[in-house]
């Protein structure tokens, strides 16, 4: 599982926190309302099997936040992850910076961001309760696939 874009700048994580503030966030448009800001194969996969279940209406708020509390956890950890290297190449492909630079993880998400995430994570987690439960989801779509090959499990 990969994880290609977080909401790393100051006007991402806004537009961001703007879109989930705004209402629900149908599974069949968050991949495509989304992609500029979150990017990562588990949640997309949970957008992907609310379809394939028939209920792309569902919201799915309580995943992109599930997701961003992920991405502070690695933060907090410093561990390193593509995404929170990409920032670093581009600035070493420019010669921003020289390649032997020594860094943590997270140290080119824009200063202040991660504490402006986690300040906005309590409140954006009020937005919808319940919260999915995304094994159950991944359960249902695993039983509606093998009953569709005529599989049954005991």
């Amino acid at each position: 599982m990969s994880t290609w874009a977080i909401p790393f700048t100051r006007r991402r994580l806004t537009a961001l926190i703007e879109i989930l503030r705004a209402g629900p966030v149908p599974a069949q448009d968050a991949a495509e309302r989304l992609a500029d800001y979150v990017g990562d194969d588990e949640l997309f996969e949970v957008f992907n099997a609310l379809r394939e279940l028939g209920e792309g209406s569902t919201d799915v708020r309580s995943s992109i936040v599930a997701f961003l509390d992920r991405i502070l956890l690695a933060i907090d950890e410093e561990q390193m992850t593509p995404v929170l290297l990409a920032p670093r190449l581009a600035r070493i492909a420019d010669n921003q910076m020289p390649a032997d630079t020594p860094m943590r993880a997270g140290q080119f998400i824009e200063d202040g961001l991660v504490e402006r995430l986690r300040k906005a994570l309590p409140k954006l987690r009020a937005l919808q309760k319940p919260a999915l439960d995304e094994s159950d989801i991944r359960r249902r779509l695993s039983a509606m696939r093998s009953g569709a090959l005529g599989l049954t499990f005991r």
